[in-house]
Formats: C-alpha cells, structure tokens, sequence
C-alpha cells in the first residue's frame, strides 16, 4: 500500500465516525413517541401506550395510527359498557381488549402516506399514496396492520378524501381529512393529520379505533348481514366451506336485490352464492381488484370487474358498501345481481350495458396478498 493510500485510509475512518456518531446524535435528539404523541394533543392516546405497550415499539421503526384524545375516550366508554360485571374481570377483560387494539393500531415499518394530484381528463384529483409502493392499485392502498402479517383480517385499506360527513364523535368539526382507513365491519376512520415524524417511525392522528375484524359467523349474525346467512343455509356444506377456507372473497348484492327475486329454487340458490365467492386464496379488496380483469369463481364461471372513476363494478353490478373486512377475508356489497354470462362467452355485461371482454387468463393469483 503505497503512502498515500495510507493516508486517504487515515482520513476515511475519521470521517466514518463522524458521520456514525452525527446520526447516533441525531437520534438521540429525536423526540419519543410519548413526547411527540404530546406534543401533538394526543395526551390521552399517548398515556394508552405508555400503560398498554405494544409489541410493536420492540421494533426498529413502526408506524402508529393515534386516535384523537375524544376517541380514546369513547373508545374506554364503549369498552367499559360491554365488560363483565365484576371489578376483576373487567379489569382482566379491559387490560386485554386494550392491549390487542393497540398492536392493532400500527404496522411496522414507515408507512407514509402522501396525497398526491394527477391531472385526469383536465381535472385534479388527490390521491392517498403509500411512498412505500407497498400495495397500490386505483386510488386505494393497502397496509398490514398488527403484528400477524399473514393476518387476512390485519388489512387496512386507505382511501384518499370523498365526500365528507361528519364523524360519529362529531370531533370539534372537523372537515378536512387526508385519507379514510377501512377495518373491520367497515368502519370507516379517518385520518386528519399524516406523517408526524417521532424517533423511530411515524404517527398518522385518526378519529378512532380500528374495529376488529369479525369472523363470517358472528358478522351473520349482525342485523345488517342476517339476510344472507339465511340464503347461504340453503345450500349444504356453503356455511362451513366459507368459515373453514383461510381467504375468501364474498360479493354479496343488497337484501332489496334478493327481495326483488322472489322465490328461487334451491338448485338456483346454489348456482348464485357459488358464482359469488371466491376461495382461491385470493382476497377482493377493491384495490386489488384490477380494472378490466377477468376472475373465476369457486362456482367456475368468470366475471370481469371493472373501474370508472371512484366505482368499482362486478359485470354491471356495483360495489356499494366497499371492504367488508373479516377475520379470515372480504365481503363487497353489490347494489344488484351481476348478469353473469353463458358459459364460453367472449364478453360480458359491463357497467353501462356496454360489453367488455373475458379474458383466457384469469387474475386472481397475480395478487395474493
């Protein structure tokens, strides 16, 4: 080694600690989670994951959905409402209830969130954006939440703003949102400030609690669902084969559109709910679903979803309650039937009326998430 080099070496493994030893500084400076949580009005959340910790914070970096202090206030409420009567089980009951939603309300990694404008046939929109890239198809985005990442009911979808209503906690009015995030039961939160940066991840302020996602059998039990429970008893072996499966996707169209049917034989139940469910390990959230795709159903024939706009469409049938998400997969409620079409056809009824293609190659593995 000639002199030289020796002395470029010199001056290289000083700079090198300098630079190790200005970003260890600047982590330590970095303020908590605690702090920023704080800092940021979110006393009552930041003094939940202090008292419950999540597994979470063991992590190198993570991100934290932080409900807003009146939300953690109404979520104790609610939590002290359904407990048992005694003062130790409910102690017992709350300590867990509070523990699993708080590894519930964060992802590891940076899960950042941009809203973005993109110029569409002259007009602007926003969309909510994962910089991650880690699932984004349409205006929809994907993130794993909790700490079970095969977890099918772990999946959170985001959604950039819509049409605003106001929150069910009616939070000091608030109208301006960046995204909305879809948990279980289709509850919708909505995220009011993204990307606050702590220490080790970032924190996004929402207005609530995700809700847990429920099994398929406790959601049929819901006045909103029990309708369709009772079609799916009519065929032998359905119930079971959707609680058994580890994904499934259900399309489920309005009560008013069975309503509308009348009587149907068994033989014709059976020919419906098999062509609207799959099984196949692929899960239908609507951001995966892809615009002018062809799908196959456990039933065997295909339908073709399509997009306009902010809609989403079975054949011509819309999706009108969106990611219904259970412990083990999704339901999309549809506002009709899908007209489904013979068997060998080329084309299928869209939206409109208009035909669009069935394609050979069916997409439901090319995102099994």
């Amino acid at each position: 080694m000639s002199t030289s080099q020796v002395q470029n070496l010199k001056v290289a493994i000083p700079l090198q600690l300098i630079i190790l030893f200005l970003f260890m500084c600047t982590a330590a400076l970095a303020d908590s989670l605690y702090d920023v949580l704080v800092q940021n009005g979110l006393k009552e959340f930041a003094e939940f994951t202090r008292k419950y910790p999540s597994p979470l914070f063991d992590l190198p970096q993570f991100t934290i959905f932080a409900p807003t202090d009146e939300a953690v206030r109404h979520y104790y409420k609610s939590v002290e409402h359904t407990s048992p009567s005694s003062r130790l089980a409910r102690r017992q009951n709350g300590e867990k209830e509070h523990q699993s939603h708080n590894s519930n309300q964060g992802t590891s990694g940076m899960a950042r969130i941009e809203i973005i404008e993109e110029e569409e046939g002259g007009s602007r929109r926003k969309l909510a954006r994962d910089v991650r890239a880690r699932t984004l198809y349409f205006d929809e985005m994907l993130i794993t939440t909790g700490l079970n990442k095969s977890s099918v009911g772990g999946k959170k979808v985001i959604s950039p703003p819509g049409t605003n209503k106001d929150s069910h906690l009616n939070l000091q009015a608030r109208h301006h949102y960046k995204a909305e995030v879809a948990a279980g039961a289709a509850e919708i939160s909505r995220v009011y400030k993204a990307n606050i940066e702590f220490d080790r991840g970032l924190i996004h302020i929402t207005d609530s609690f995700f809700t847990f996602a429920q099994s398929f059998a406790k959601a049929f039990e819901t006045k909103e669902l029990s309708y369709i429970k009772s079609i799916y008893a009519r065929v032998p072996g359905f119930l079971d084969l959707i609680l058994s499966a580890p994904r499934v996707t259900l399309l489920i169209p309005q009560k008013s559109a069975f309503d509308a049917l009348g009587e149907l034989s068994d033989a014709d139940v059976r020919e419906i709910v098999y062509y609207l469910v799959l099984v196949n390990g692929f899960l239908g959230h609507t951001p995966t679903f892809q615009d002018g795709k062809t799908y196959r159903s456990k039933g065997g024939d295909v339908f073709v979803v399509s997009k306009r706009g902010k809609d989403v469409f079975i054949n011509d049938a819309r999706i009108i309650k969106r990611n219904y998400i259970f412990s083990n997969g999704v339901a999309q409620i549809l506002d009709k039937f899908p007209t489904r079409p013979p068997p060998g056809a080329k084309h299928a009824k869209g939206p409109n009326g208009e035909l669009v293609k069935i394609s050979h190659h069916t997409s439901e593995k090319d995102f099994d998430l």
